[in-house]
């Protein structure tokens, strides 16, 4: 580890919360160090505490002065500008750890009162930025890594390497306005203009969906009109336009309790169990075979356990219809039986006319 420049000690430790006294003479705003202008540390900044054989990581969350001297009991003089009257202080937060030169996150070690504290080096803060070992010696042939702009605080390019970057789901958060879109899209030209697109599409595919149109453009993150294929969807009922295009999902995909809970909004103890009811006697008709003649008889025999003349009316009406074209003699002896069943009004129950047999509800 290259540890450039020491810039005061540990004196307070508070659970992942550290204070460090800062030396006297590096309060200046830059430093020079073999041949290279090093800025000072400030708020948000990072800082390496040696602990022993381990380096951790802080970051500089508040900065203040602590003055020896001058006192609210103390107003006889003013010591303001005696030499080493003022302390400055920095509250570190502790981030992580180096492990084999790279950076690790987490507090797996904390540390302690006297350690030593140092300003990182170009490598450290890369590794801290995007994970990558801090030693460059060899790195363009140990991996491919892309350029995405420089540290706000320390002015130093930050590299991400391609295979563990874009392996890893990726988050890019900030207010209206702030960059995000510029953010993906200089990933992405990054990404295409290191790694040759043939080799990209023998193995890898993406998609991209883009609700506000941003890139469904020509020439987006700098490929050629037949590297893309740009879909365009619109659910107007009056586009006529001829330009938009169908997204075919099969029906494995969309029949899925979670995505239809999704699409219709449906709640946890109301909506969802009727929708997995309806996909379970989905499958049933699936495994028993489709059409009205396969639910109309079923519904038909659940209607007559109910005492209910409206329902069991209007269902024998229903397959009388369906079945006006159907002439068979065994179709004709079922509707005989249906027919045979009637509603008696006043006990409120069903009966088989012309017998002594009688089927009450209960």
């Amino acid at each position: 580890m290259t540890n450039p420049l020491k810039i005061g000690s540990v004196f307070e430790v508070r659970g992942t919360r550290v204070k460090v006294l800062v030396d006297k003479e590096m309060n200046h705003s830059t430093f020079i160090y073999l041949g290279e202008i090093i800025n000072n540390i400030t708020v948000n900044g990072y800082v390496i505490i040696k602990k022993g054989f381990i380096d951790l990581v802080g970051k500089i969350d508040a900065e203040y002065i602590d003055d020896l001297l001058n006192t609210d009991l103390n107003q006889e003089q003013d010591y303001r500008y005696n030499k080493g009257t003022i302390l400055r202080i920095l509250e570190v937060q502790i981030l992580g750890y180096f492990e084999n030169k790279t950076f690790k996150n987490g507090v797996k070690h904390l540390p302690m009162i006297g350690n030593l504290v140092y300003i990182p080096g170009k490598h450290e803060v890369i590794s801290i930025y995007s994970g990558i070992q801090t030693d460059y010696s060899d790195i363009d042939n140990k991996m491919q890594t892309i350029s995405i702009g420089n540290s706000i605080y320390e002015d130093i390019p930050v590299r991400f390497a391609i295979n563990s970057f874009f392996a890893s789901h990726i988050g890019i958060f900030g207010n209206t306005g702030s960059g995000k879109s510029n953010t993906l899209a200089k990933l992405y030209f990054e990404l295409f203009k290191t790694v040759d697109t043939k080799n990209i599409i023998n193995k890898s595919s993406f998609y991209l969906i883009d609700f506000n149109g941003e890139y469904s453009h020509s020439g987006v993150f700098g490929l050629n009109d037949d590297e893309i294929k740009i879909i365009n969807f619109n659910t107007s009922e009056n586009n006529n336009s001829g330009n938009a295009n169908k997204l075919k999902i099969s029906k494995q995909y969309f029949y899925n309790e979670e995505l239809l809970s999704i699409l219709f909004s449906a709640r946890e103890q109301t909506q969802k169990p009727f929708i997995k009811r309806l996909l379970k006697r989905l499958k049933y008709a699936e495994e028993k075979g489709w059409g009205l003649h396969n639910w109309l008889p079923n519904l038909f025999a659940k209607s007559l356990l109910h005492s209910s003349r409206e329902v069991f009316e209007y269902i024998k009406e229903i397959i009388e219809y369906m079945s006006f074209n159907v002439q068979s003699e065994e179709h004709e002896e079922f509707f005989e039986k249906i027919r045979s069943i009637q509603w008696h009004t006043r006990e409120h129950y069903f009966f088989i006319n012309n017998s002594t047999f009688a089927h009450r509800n209960i």
